[in-house]
């Protein structure tokens, strides 16, 4: 309907979705599935900094922004992710990053790391993160007073739980198909192992925009690809902030993930520990 307009598009969907925030806590569950299409649609059209400024000015980031803490105050966990994917993609604009650390995005950010153990939506906060302190270095200090050093280290520290976990579904997998094979039905693996959301396929039809889903894969690896990011990008231009990631044991749990997800993250790892001033940090 609105594809190759996407002011156009922005300027309809603004309104829908402030509506839609407004009915979503009168009726939770009856409006979270209108609610959640039209921000991924809204992230979809996010596409270069001249339509995320417009957007901004007209007052959406601010409603994004609302709509991520109520959403991790009181859930669901889809919406928290919706939300933060949506804020991820405008935060590519430098005056974004700015709006959002001013209205206190950071101790969202953080508490909801720690409240919000799934990989898919995790996956998203940390890459808002990883998005909001690139070449930022007072966003890198806020986030930083924020508790992004001790939240981003809990994070590496549960690595060899995930890596462990990202293994059982497999294993879990196998057996139920040989359980089938032998007319043994013990039941799935649980479906919160994984996460959907077709938010996306939803709103490419409505909208008539590409569905433009990024490097998440909600999985173990994404997770901790993004904590290296972070911290990467948190030191490379704050030099001051290296001890303080190194007396956090930074390098010992950096070294950690490049071994537990040699694929994924060695190279992110090794940067990440390039910046922190290490001289091995192959």
């Amino acid at each position: 309907l609105l594809a190759g307009q996407p002011h156009s598009a922005l300027q309809v969907l603004l309104p829908v979705l402030q509506l839609l925030q407004q009915q979503q806590q009168q009726g939770p569950e009856r409006r979270l599935g209108p609610l959640m299409q039209v921000v991924a649609a809204v992230r979809q059209i996010s596409a270069n900094d001249e339509i995320c400024k417009s957007f901004a000015d007209a007052g959406g980031v601010s409603s994004l922004h609302d709509l991520l803490c109520s959403a991790v105050e009181s859930g669901p966990p889809d919406l928290v992710r919706s939300a933060t994917a949506a804020l991820r993609q405008l935060a590519n604009s430098d005056q974004i990053k700015q709006q959002l650390a001013a209205a206190g995005v950071m101790g969202t950010l953080v508490r909801a790391i720690r409240v919000y153990n799934q990989p898919a939506v995790r996956e998203q906060l940390l890459g808002l993160l990883v998005a909001l302190v690139l070449r930022m270095p007072s966003i890198s200090t806020a986030a930083a007073e924020a508790g992004a050093v001790e939240v981003l280290t809990e994070v590496l520290a549960a690595a060899p739980a995930m890596a462990a976990e990202a293994k059982a579904p497999s294993t879990a997998a196998a057996n139920g198909n040989s359980n089938a094979r032998s007319g043994n039905n013990l039941g799935s693996i649980n479906e919160s192992s994984t996460y959907t959301d077709d938010s996306d396929d939803m709103a490419s039809k409505v909208f008539g925009v590409g569905v433009t889903s990024g490097n998440s894969n909600g999985s173990a690896a994404a997770v901790q690809r993004q904590a290296c990011m972070a911290i990467r990008n948190m030191v490379v231009r704050n030099p001051e902030l290296r001890p303080v990631l190194l007396a956090a044991n930074a390098e010992e749990l950096l070294r950690s993930v490049k071994t537990l997800f040699p694929s994924s993250c060695k190279d992110v790892a090794s940067a990440a520990l390039r910046d922190l001033g290490l001289d091995n940090y192959n």
